[in-house]
């Protein structure tokens, strides 16, 4: 499929540029020895652990309270791993396996509230929208039922104004 493309990769000049999706993209860094980690990487190869935390940054942990249930998660996986760590400790559990339960507790349990409030807030949206299309679908229906009304009264109208108009002759037949 010939799209313009001159050498399969830049658009012939005046051409349109559509892409084409039975070859692959290539970045433009590829081949040019770009310093960056996730430039530099073979197309095929995974990225891995250390580059993943590579992307966080200290303004991530900064701004977290305005990042949508964050802070009720984090809030309820702290007061279960609070929770879990005392009653471990007063059961009779050492200080380690305190802080293990402690930890374990915090993120399971933060992690589900993290998750159960987006799903509520996914649920939320998707029923708004449901109703803002049911009051748009009743709107419509309204719409129409009166203009249905109107083109009614509109042909009564003019059929009233037709028999007025319609000469009567001035005598019987019989």
């Amino acid at each position: 499929m010939d799209s313009g493309r001159s050498n399969g990769q830049q658009p012939a000049s005046g051409g349109k540029n559509l892409q084409e999706w039975s070859t692959p993209l290539e970045h433009p860094a590829q081949g040019t020895g770009a310093s960056s980690n996730a430039e530099a990487l073979p197309p095929q190869s995974q990225p891995t652990l250390k580059e993943a935390f590579s992307t966080i940054k200290a303004e991530d942990f900064v701004n977290i309270g305005k990042v949508p249930c964050a802070k009720g998660g984090l809030m309820t996986g702290i007061g279960a791993g609070f929770g879990a760590g005392l009653l471990r400790a007063v059961a009779g559990g050492t200080f380690l396996k305190s802080g293990h339960w402690a930890v374990g507790t915090f993120v399971v349990t933060g992690t589900a509230a993290y998750e159960y409030c987006l799903y509520s807030k996914r649920q939320e949206r998707l029923q708004l929208k449901r109703a803002i299309e049911i009051a748009n679908e009743e709107k419509r229906i309204e719409a129409m039922e009166k203009m249905r009304i109107e083109a009614e009264q509109k042909r009564l109208k003019e059929e009233q104004q037709k028999q007025n108009t319609v000469p009567r002759s001035w005598w019987k037949f019989w």
